[in-house]
C-alpha cells in the first residue's frame, strides 16, 4: 500500500481552530464503516479536540463524515487518545457527508 501525505511546513499543522487538510493516496478499500483515530500522547501539550473528519472518496464520488466532538488527551473528557469512529447516515440527497452513495 502506498500512502502518501501532503502539506506545507509541518509545524504549522494541528493549531487550535483551523481545519487541516491532507490529501492520501492509496488503493480502494470500499465502503467505509468506522475508522480509528489516534495519537502518541508526546510532546508538549500533546492532547487536542476533534470535531470530525470528512473523507471524500474521489473515485466514488462520495463524503464520509466522521462526527468525533470529543479529546483525544489523557488529561481532558474521558482520557483516551484513541477513538474509534462511525460514518454519520445521510438523510438528504446529493453529494453531502455520507456513509452511502
Amino acid at each position: 500500500m502506498s500512502i502518501k501525505i501532503f502539506y506545507i511546513n509541518f509545524i504549522f499543522l494541528f493549531i487550535s481552530n483551523r481545519k487541516d487538510e491532507f490529501t492520501i493516496t492509496c488503493p480502494s478499500v470500499g465502503e467505509l464503516n468506522k475508522i480509528l483515530i489516534a495519537h502518541n500522547n508526546k510532546g508538549s501539550a500533546p492532547g487536542w479536540f476533534l470535531d470530525r473528519i470528512l473523507i471524500e472518496d474521489l473515485n466514488e464520488n462520495r463524503i464520509y463524515e466522521f462526527p468525533c466532538n470529543k479529546w483525544l488527551a489523557v488529561d481532558e473528557d474521558d482520557g483516551q487518545i484513541s477513538r474509534f469512529l462511525f460514518p454519520k447516515k445521510n438523510e438528504g440527497g446529493g453529494k453531502q457527508p455520507t456513509a452511502g452513495k
